[in-house]
């Protein structure tokens, strides 16, 4: 089971519940206290009379914030980035999708090796990740605008703060003060060329290295973007913090235990392996419905906790999504924008189908200004490796004018 927190400021007065059906209630959370043995601990927390409840992590699937329900409010533009300067803070990255906002280490500093990248996290200190693990990373005061294409297949990308592009194979990455050195050479052909550059002058790295599923266990989202693996959380309500200890990453003495105020906590699961998110899937296949001989793809909003980013349908259309092996329940919102609605009008249907079989319709609904929300939540069939979960829009009484539909929070739950 699959527990999960959410909340903009923890402690708020408007929170929602998600039970194991992912069914919403309205509460305040109070205290937590989780282990990473089995998801154990206890959720304290003010129900919508005001009184107090004690339940069992495993009694939960979720906790969300009050706009969780809020399912008709504009969404943001799919593709764009936070709101802010365009300078952006730097992050690290990892193949199994934890991310450390921060700086890299001083070059030179204790602890490490040289096939490893030290990075300091403002509550967790100094970490250290062995160059393998590592998907990406920003330098600090990199311009957001420097965005850089997909790398080369096979081939570590490296974009430097004036534009300029690199590819080979990253050996060392010292960090501030420090250089990093990539091989330009030809993997099996030609000999190694060596160039060092000053990582100060980095902007973006992109490493060729394999992504991977998120390991079960407790993870937690923080309002600084950082994405971080945990043992445990432990609260002390009177003071308004928690203590999260983290997990699968490699700090200096003293370090790997955080102290952050409750406001500080946007997220937290305790089986990342078990709750996924739509957003995070690629679509295996999506076309156009109706008259449309061509259709634009589906698009894929920037990122909130646990990936729940909005998928916008921008017309009438099908998709579909092979389910995660396990998957036993999925819940979410189809939205038809406000902006869409003086002529929006469609049908919308969620369905499971597997080869050789008839679809099974989960949750069927016109669209459209008075009924601007889908709230889909639903049981799934035991699933086969060949289930695929499938989106369509059929367009309504306006024909495919403003047939527009955004997917929002999207979760899948297995186990």
């Amino acid at each position: 089971m699959a527990f999960l927190l959410v909340s903009p400021a923890l402690g708020a007065s408007d929170a929602v519940l998600l039970d194991a059906a992912l069914r919403p209630q309205r509460a305040q959370i109070i205290r937590i206290d989780l282990h990473d043995s089995g998801g154990s601990g206890q959720v304290a927390y003010l129900d919508d009379k005001n009184a107090p409840q004690s339940r069992p992590a495993a009694g939960l699937a979720a906790i969300a914030p009050a706009d969780w329900l809020a399912g008709s409010r504009e969404p943001a533009p799919a593709g764009a980035d936070q709101a802010g300067p365009s300078v952006a803070p730097g992050w690290i990255e990892l193949t199994d999708g934890q991310r450390l906002v921060g700086r890299p280490a001083a070059a030179g500093g204790s602890g490490g090796g040289k096939d490893q990248v030290g990075w300091e996290h403002e509550r967790f200190g100094t970490v250290w990740v062995d160059l393998d693990k590592v998907s990406s990373l920003r330098m600090p005061g990199a311009d957001k605008r420097v965005a850089p294409p997909a790398a080369a297949q096979g081939a570590d990308l490296v974009v430097l703060a004036n534009g300029d592009r690199m590819e080979g194979f990253i050996e060392k990455f010292e960090g501030t003060g420090g250089n990093l050195v990539i091989d330009s050479g030809t993997r099996g052909g030609s000999q190694p060329r060596h160039t060092s550059v000053p990582s100060d002058e980095v902007a973006l790295v992109l490493l060729s290295n394999p992504r991977k599923a998120p390991a079960p266990g407790m993870r937690v989202w923080l309002t600084d973007g950082s994405i971080v693996n945990l043992e445990s959380v432990q609260s002390d309500a009177a003071k308004g913090r928690l203590t999260l200890t983290a997990r699968s990453l490699s700090t200096g003495a003293g370090q790997g235990a955080a102290s952050i105020e409750l406001a500080e906590l946007l997220a937290l699961t305790t089986d990342s392996s078990a709750l996924t998110s739509l957003a995070s899937l690629p679509p295996t296949r999506q076309w156009p419905i109706g008259d449309r001989r061509r259709g634009d793809s589906v698009e894929i909003g920037p990122p909130g906790p646990l990936g729940a980013a909005d998928i916008v349908l921008p017309g009438p259309m099908g998709v579909e999504w092979r389910l995660p092996a396990g998957s036993r329940r999925i819940a979410g919102q189809a939205v038809l924008e406000e902006r869409s609605w003086t002529w929006g009008d469609c049908v919308v249907t969620v369905s499971v189908v597997r080869d050789g079989r008839d679809p099974v319709e989960l949750a069927r609904a016109r669209v459209n200004a008075s009924r601007p929300v889908l709230d889909f939540n639903a049981e799934l069939p035991a699933t086969a490796t060949d289930d695929r979960l499938r989106i369509s829009v059929d367009p309504g009484e306006h024909g495919p004018i403003q047939d527009r539909i955004v997917l929002r929070r999207t979760l899948i739950l297995a186990k």
